[in-house]
């Protein structure tokens, strides 16, 4: 996932109204714990079929509560090497 970010081959879309709605339902549900911006690139994520990209943990937990296709990539920080 990490190839297509680094790419530039990422789309844009478009922000509708319809998506800020969405957004504030999924706020509402306090469970998930999902909030605002990230409420709003869900929605927009749901609405297009993307799957979204997290490193955090909780987010991944909130998005796949409300059903929305996402991924954790494997990310190494650093290997340690001994010789």
């Amino acid at each position: 996932m990490f190839e297509v970010v680094n790419s530039g081959a990422m789309n844009k879309a478009e922000v509708m109204e319809e998506d800020f709605e969405t957004a504030g339902a999924l706020c509402l549900e306090y469970r998930s714990g999902l909030r605002t911006a990230d409420a709003l690139h869900a929605a927009i994520a749901r609405k297009l079929g993307f799957k979204l990209l997290t490193a955090d943990p909780g987010l991944h937990q909130d998005y796949r509560h409300h059903r929305i296709a996402n991924e954790v990539p494997e990310v190494r920080l650093f290997e340690l090497k001994f010789t």
